[in-house]
This record gives C-alpha cells, structure tokens and sequence, in this order.
C-alpha cells in the first residue's frame, strides 16, 4: 500500500503484483465524477481470490498521483463492487508496455 491521490483526492492505493489490470471501485470513481470511456466493444472478466468472475465494460481516464510527486494519466477499469480499496495498480500500470 502506499499513499496517492487520484485527481488529486487522497487515498491509499494497492500496488498489486498479483493483478494483470488496473481497477478503480465505482464507489470511489463515483465519488470523483469519472465518466465512463467508450469501450468500442472491449470487455474484461476479474477474477478475485473468491469464486467466479466478474465482468465489466467500463474504464474511466484519471490522474494518479504516487508519494505526492509522480503524475501518470491512466486508463482503468471500473468495478461495480467493493474491492476493499479504493484503487489497485496492476501489472499494466507498472509495466506499461506488456514486456
């Protein structure tokens, strides 16, 4: 966990090694009035440590900002369940490029 901000609203963030995507909740992205991005037909199924998966459509744009100095614009997935936190950095954040 380290401190954040996205669209410089506080809030602790998971660095989650384990995760291939990025997520926000809905709650928290809600919260922040992040508006949907089209999708253009791409779709992701979540899967969790609990039993099944969990489809979602929806990705919002925001500013993620770490130990207050570091500013990335970023595309993720949005949740439409709590998470338990608010944001989860995956594996796509901190490998931008997929290699």
């Amino acid at each position: 966990m380290v401190s954040g901000a996205v669209n410089d609203e506080q809030t602790t963030i998971l660095l989650g090694t384990g995760a291939n995507v990025s997520v926000i909740s809905e709650r928290f992205a809600k919260k922040l009035r992040l508006r949907s991005m089209p999708n253009h037909g791409r779709s992701i199924d979540v899967q969790g440590i609990g039993k099944g998966a969990l489809t979602t459509k929806r990705r919002v744009l925001m500013k993620v900002t770490l130990e207050r100095r570091l500013v990335y614009e970023f595309e993720m997935w949005m949740l439409p369940y709590n998470t338990g936190v608010d944001v989860v950095l995956g594996m796509d954040f901190m490998i931008p490029d997929g290699g």
